[in-house]
């Protein structure tokens, strides 16, 4: 039987504490629910797992599925009234009324994860197991209790910054009959019973919170790649109709050796059942991409990528949302946000042992939380437990819905939806499981450049890393939206003609213009309210305009290198900021203008009635001629009359110009000092297009002054 055919049948085949064959049909009953997680295949970590139900009524035990509407937080109910059909022992609930209060941790200090714990660690043969390997009692004091080396107890001193702390013992090996016997008699399945009453019997369990039961690598103790399984939070056997057993939270793991020797790799699993001794559900990956900004869905089992409690590859810690939940990180250690934010936060790695700020908490106003985390393989972290790689150059984000069946949920970097490359769902617990093919988070949850939740206005930027903290810029609400609204005019801004290929620039001619993929260019005209250039990265402005598109005359005064700059000023307070690369300014060509036969020093004067020959002469280098060989033209922005093209053959290329009589140019040529001024462009060829224009402007005195 192949991994997948067993893992649908550990699935298919729910815990029965007890052989009970009831009457099928309609019921309607009063009594108690114990959740259990059952976690398997260590060299995947857990990746073959489900949350699974009991209910008790009357000192019997029935498996249980909820049909539609599962309890939004699982833990133990004392109190619950169900309605459902019965069939050969299981009840599936149609609807439930809790008639208790909640008694795990959701939210809450409570002292279940505080303060010191008791473990009782029982290694347990049964009859039919007698050469698989199993710990002796020494190794397993020095794994769950060593203070020097990595153990469950350092684990967790470190991981919660001492607030809990564990103590214990580790009896003898105690052999027990008919337990792990047969096929589908194990310890995950109805024999945990019998096997939690023989201890009970043997040890006084009211001096211990939890008991952990460590069984061997082999035989049927733990079948078909189940490595541990977990209670969810202590478990009031008295309520379920047991007795003999006192309030208590279990655990059973396996004597793992893989990968052989790696002793990680059991701290590894026991601790991550011991979180769901504390009340954690799992660590789960987003299958559904972007839909999970306005909408809940289902998740991939154990997705999250840097976490006991999902898929990490070392001994990571337990995520920020779990640690709050239990108490372990407080305003000290959380930046809390909400509303309109624009402003940067530095948060250390949640691996590091300072008490500054660890996570960022980011209220989206719709009940959901996002958790944003950095993570660096610090201290425990530091220790591989299982062989798949991590990433660790980015920022971590969560969703924490506690409206969701697990209110802990790491999103790919890419936000793609997943859901269709998934082996198997299991619709009881919304869950996707993937044992073979299941996307591998630790290397696709690294957000490096930003996070943007569109929907919700959540921005979250990258800024910078330091050896153990990142820096980040947080932008919420209208901010979000006036950055997204500028960032979208922005990517498309350019300063024309493009620098970044260009070895040669004249000393003159500019041309603006700003596009986008998302505004038409009467869109960008009532969103911006002006443009500032600083043309040579001097840092002063050389050109204000407030056109979308604008021809405008810059002179470089000396050859060299430089930069160009720009604001952009849009109407919503938004600022762009843009630079170019660096480009270089050669003496390409030279201009002069002069009239008629005049010497080329003479000054143009117009005529009052006849119309005024001009000629128009470019003095090219012999590199840039080199460059362009082809063709070169006037483009005409004034009343004046050109001859349209000219084959640059030699340095030296001449245009004939006809300006009309002055009485017949508008005074709106004439500037204060005398002069008129009018633009025309250079466009040179290469043959197939024209490349580069050079604007020039040209100054004729009046003939009036």
């Amino acid at each position: 039987m192949n991994f997948l055919n067993r893992l649908v049948l550990v699935l298919a085949i729910l815990l029965s504490m007890t052989a009970v064959k009831a009457i099928e049909g309609k019921v309607e009953m009063e009594g108690a629910l114990l959740p259990i997680y059952i976690d398997g295949d260590a060299t995947k970590h857990h990746h073959a797992g489900s949350l699974e139900y009991r209910f008790a009524s009357k000192g019997k035990l029935y498996k249980a599925k909820f049909k539609n509407n599962e309890p939004r937080n699982p833990k133990n109910l004392r109190k619950i009234k169900i309605r459902g059909q019965m069939h050969d022992g299981s009840i599936e609930i149609d609807s439930f009324i809790n008639k208790s209060p909640k008694t795990l941790l959701v939210n809450s200090t409570a002292a279940a994860a505080r303060g010191e714990k008791r473990v009782l660690v029982v290694p347990l043969k049964n009859t039919y197991t007698t050469t698989a390997f199993i710990y002796d009692t020494a190794s397993l004091a020095n794994l769950y209790f060593s203070a020097s080396s990595n153990s469950i107890k350092k684990y967790y001193t470190e991981v919660s910054a001492g607030q809990v702390s564990l103590s214990g013992e580790v009896t003898n090996q105690l052999q027990l009959d008919n337990v792990c016997g047969s096929s589908y008699r194990s310890l995950e399945g109805d024999s945990l019973l019998t096997a939690l009453q023989a201890i009970a019997a043997r040890y006084d369990l009211s001096n211990f919170d939890i008991l952990s039961i460590v069984v061997p690598s082999g035989g049927s103790c733990m079948q078909h790649g189940v490595e541990g399984l977990g209670s969810l939070g202590k478990v009031n056997f008295a309520a379920l109709g047991i007795s003999g057993i006192p309030e208590i939270a279990f655990n059973v793991v396996k004597s793992t050796q893989v990968p052989t020797g790696n002793l990680n790799t059991f701290i590894a699993i026991t601790s991550h059942e011991f979180g769901h001794n504390f009340g954690l559900k799992h660590d789960n990956g987003n299958v559904c991409g972007k839909s999970i900004f306005y909408n809940q869905c289902a998740s991939l089992a154990y997705g999250g990528a840097h976490s006991i409690m999902g898929n990490a590859p070392n001994l990571a810690p337990i995520n920020a949302i779990h640690q709050e939940d239990l108490g372990w990180m407080n305003s000290q250690t959380i930046i809390n946000l909400s509303g309109n934010v624009d402003q940067s936060y530095t948060i250390a790695a949640l691996e590091s042992r300072t008490l500054a700020p660890k996570a960022i908490k980011i209220n989206r106003g719709d009940g959901v939380n996002y958790f944003i985390e950095y993570h660096k393989p610090l201290n425990m972290a530091a220790s591989k437990a299982f062989t798949h790689s991590a990433s660790y150059e980015g920022f971590k984000v969560y969703v924490n819905d506690d409206r969701a069946n697990n209110d802990s949920l790491l999103l790919r970097a890419d936000m793609r939806d997943i859901k269709s490359q998934m082996q198997y769902y299991i619709p009881e617990s919304k869950e996707y499981l993937d044992p073979y093919d299941a996307p591998d988070f630790a290397k696709t949850s690294d957000f490096t450049a930003e996070f943007y939740d569109s929907v919700n206005h959540v921005k979250v930027i990258f800024e910078s890393r330091s050896a153990d903290s990142l820096t980040l810029r947080v932008i919420l609400g209208e901010n979000a939206l006036k950055k997204a609204e500028a960032d979208a005019i922005a990517a498309f801004l350019f300063i024309y003609p493009s620098v970044e290929n260009a070895k040669l620039e004249t000393y003159n001619g500019y041309h603006g213009r700003i596009a986008s993929t998302r505004y038409s260019q009467q869109e960008l005209s009532n969103l911006i309210d002006k443009i500032e250039f600083d043309m040579d990265g001097d840092n002063i402005i050389d050109i204000v305009t407030s056109s979308v598109y604008s021809s405008e005359n810059y002179t470089y005064l000396e050859p060299g290198t430089y930069t160009r700059k720009a604001k952009v000023y849009l109407k919503n307070g938004e600022i762009i900021k843009l630079e170019s690369k660096e480009f270089t300014v050669v003496e390409a060509f030279s201009v002069s203008l002069r009239q008629g036969k005049a010497s080329i020093s003479s000054e143009p004067v117009l005529n009052e009635n006849k119309p005024t020959k001009l000629k128009l002469e470019y003095q090219f280098s012999n590199e840039y001629l080199a460059r362009y060989k082809k063709k070169a033209k006037l483009v005409n922005y004034g009343p004046f009359k050109l001859k349209r093209s000219k084959t640059m053959l030699k340095n030296t290329v001449v245009f004939k110009l006809a300006l009309p009589p002055e009485k017949k140019i508008s005074s709106y040529y004439l500037k204060p000092d005398g002069y008129y001024e009018f633009t025309v462009d250079l466009a040179v060829s290469q043959g197939y297009g024209f490349l580069e224009y050079k604007t020039v402007t040209l100054r004729v005195k009046s003939s009036r002054n």
